[in-house]
């Protein structure tokens, strides 16, 4: 109760000051945080989708170029009853002529079951015997390497069954002759069985192709890091860890501040991840633009609402308070204040005829002291 009769003996202006700061500026400023809060959340869940789409994206190409490069190896060697094999066992000789023979034949059946296309960069035939043959480019890896590579390995395990490998090519020239710096190269590499080559010379038959997914990642990071775009550095690596392909160093993921985004991906016989690396304030760059709006929208709220304040402290709280003034000085028994009329209409008239009252009532003393001095 004391409290309260406190604040009701307050004066107007200074409670008119708290009910302004409770019921406007403070519910507007709450309102104003949670909404910052849930458009922070709701941009970065945002970017964090976009970049998943991204990758849905370079997954999709992915998995596209693996079905059409699966169903040209299916082609190749199942074509006209194993025909390619055929040739390419009868290159697996010590006599030159007869080799070459063969070669040519080889090279003339690839080029027919082969489409004319650029992404695709060579098939090579690994004999049992250690020799080799490839058909459009030769790969420049030695033959102890390329047996011992992974995808290799559980292609021989699994006969008839085609395993996904792939090159990261570091420079020109790295992996064939007129090949280009930093292009993925899938290898996708199947054994043959008695079934498929009766001469049992082939060990291992590899189709190399470019995938077009590279172009589209390198070009994701190359606008991040031009300030284009927040899909963050995207890389691939292996479900054991290993990098498949990166267009940059590792040093720019090193340090806090960073977020990752991971997507798992079944390719054939393998899975592999494509990781995105972004710095954590680069999610929510759209935010800020946004909140520096909702900002400038809220200060001109409150720059209306002071106005209107000082419109209405000075049209109709101070002359009240002018008035609340007056009658107190009329209490104490002074008759000649004279409040000038300010504020509106209402107001002004108030006044008037508080004016007029103090006149009446001044006359009235003044007319009784004549009486009083009369008799």
């Amino acid at each position: 109760m004391g409290q309260l009769q406190k604040i009701k003996k307050l004066p107007l202006k200074t409670v008119y000051y708290l009910s302004f700061l409770l019921f406007i500026v403070i519910p507007i400023l709450t309102v104003l945080n949670v909404a910052l809060l849930i458009l922070n959340r709701q941009f970065r869940g945002q970017a964090v989708e976009n970049i998943r789409q991204a990758q849905e994206t370079i997954i999709a190409e992915l998995r596209s170029d693996i079905d059409v490069m699966s169903m040209r190896l299916s082609h190749l060697i199942y074509t006209n009853d194993n025909e390619i094999l055929s040739y390419a066992a009868g290159t697996d000789t010590y006599d030159g002529a007869l080799r070459y023979e063969y070669e040519q034949r080889l090279e003339q059946a690839g080029n027919l079951a082969l489409e004319p296309v650029k992404d695709i960069i060579s098939v090579g035939f690994y004999m049992k015997d250690g020799k080799e043959t490839y058909i459009k480019s030769d790969i420049q890896r030695s033959d102890e390497e390329i047996r011992g590579m992974d995808w290799y390995q559980r292609a021989l395990k699994r006969s008839n069954v085609v395993c996904l490998g792939s090159y990261d090519t570091e420079a020109v020239n790295d992996l064939y002759m007129g090949g280009k710096k930093d292009a993925l190269i899938l290898v996708f590499a199947l054994a043959p069985d008695v079934r498929t080559d009766r001469s049992q010379k082939i060990e291992m038959v590899t189709f190399y192709q470019s995938t077009g997914a590279a172009d589209r990642i390198r070009e994701y990071n190359r606008n991040y890091l031009d300030g284009k775009n927040s899909l963050g550095i995207t890389r691939i690596r292996d479900q054991e860890g290993t990098l498949i392909f990166s267009t940059q160093e590792d040093e720019i993921f090193l340090g806090k501040g960073f977020t990752w985004v991971r997507t798992p991906m079944e390719l054939n016989d393998t899975v592999w991840y494509l990781e995105s690396c972004i710095e954590t304030k680069d999610l929510t760059l759209g935010f800020w633009r946004t909140a520096l709006l909702v900002l400038v929208a809220a200060v001109l709220i409150l720059a209306l609402a002071g106005f209107y304040s000082r419109y209405f402290l000075r049209s109709i709280v101070r002359p009240v308070e002018e008035i609340s003034g007056g009658l107190r000085l009329v209490e104490e028994g002074h008759l000649d204040i004279h409040i000038d009329p300010s504020g509106q209409y209402e107001i002004r008239s108030m006044i008037h005829q508080f004016n007029a009252m103090v006149r009446r009532l001044r006359a009235l003393i003044e007319e009784y002291e004549e009486r009083m001095r009369g008799r």
